[in-house]
């Protein structure tokens, strides 16, 4: 195990019988700094570079069967950052798409740092792990002003840029 890597949770649930969760670290077994072809052998080759390729400044997988509305952003071949933008994919805390700022705080208290959007009246809720060793990686979720419309996990400083690979 990597120096700030968390442990991976040990469960008798399948991908299949239980749906993943987000932590600031990733997605279930996938992990922000990871090769992709390690995340891709995790996945049993459910993870695709586009053209084969995985080795781009940035980029986003292929993720065959994968759960609707997330994405895995990829910068020099590692695993960057997963993003939700749609469906019922929660963080592990249970937050979700939809949910008000102050569900937000909530859940993560005081590890919540507020921004403004930088294109809408909406913010960015920025949450730190809390182990403070990690300090490389974040959750971030993009709200309306009231609720979570989109999130994000992963490694800085890819898990902080508001355009992704653009």
């Amino acid at each position: 195990m990597l120096a700030n890597e968390p442990p991976v949770a040990k469960s008798g649930a399948t991908a299949a019988s239980a749906p993943l969760t987000v932590t600031t670290f990733g997605i279930g077994r996938v992990r922000a700094g990871m090769l992709v072809r390690d995340a891709s052998t995790l996945l049993n080759g459910a993870l695709v570079a586009p053209s084969g390729r995985d080795s781009a400044a940035c980029d986003y997988l292929t993720w065959r069967n994968g759960p609707p509305g997330v994405k895995v952003m990829t910068e020099r071949g590692r695993i960057a950052r997963v993003e939700v933008d749609s469906g019922a994919t929660t963080t592990d805390a249970g937050a979700r798409i939809g949910d008000s700022e102050a569900r937000i705080r909530e859940l993560y208290g005081n590890r919540v740092r507020v921004e403004p959007h930088k294109y809408t009246t909406g913010r960015y809720l920025i949450v730190t792990p809390a182990n403070v060793t990690d300090t490389l990686f974040r959750l971030v979720f993009e709200t309306d002003g009231q609720h979570v419309t989109r999130f994000r996990s992963g490694v800085k400083p890819p898990v902080l840029y508001v355009e992704g690979c653009s």
